[in-house]
């Protein structure tokens, strides 16, 4: 696991986890006030970090943020991985 791990591609991944499988789970850290505008952030940079050439496959893609998840945000996620593509939401709140 580290942090600001060079993807391979010419990008620099905010958190990556190697799994004991050999595959990976990229995390892309966002602050944003809604869900929506962390998910348009971090879903061209998640997507280029994995299928760019260079990149590795990754087990999930995930999309880190202060920011709760809302229901039509979570509906868009859930589109994403009907199509294969493994968008995961990691709701951090900030302390206060």
């Amino acid at each position: 696991m580290g942090d600001e791990i060079a993807s391979g591609n010419g990008g620099r991944i905010d958190l990556v986890a190697l799994l004991p499988s050999g595959k990976y789970d990229y995390y892309e850290i966002k602050p944003a006030i809604i869900a929506k505008h962390a998910i348009r952030e971090a879903v061209p940079q998640l997507l280029e970090y994995a299928y760019r050439a260079g990149g590795k496959e990754p087990r999930r893609l995930v999309i880190v943020s202060q920011a709760p998840l809302d229901p039509d945000s979570n509906d868009f996620l859930e589109v994403l991985r009907g199509k294969g593509l493994p968008f995961h939401y990691l709701h951090i709140p900030l302390p206060v």
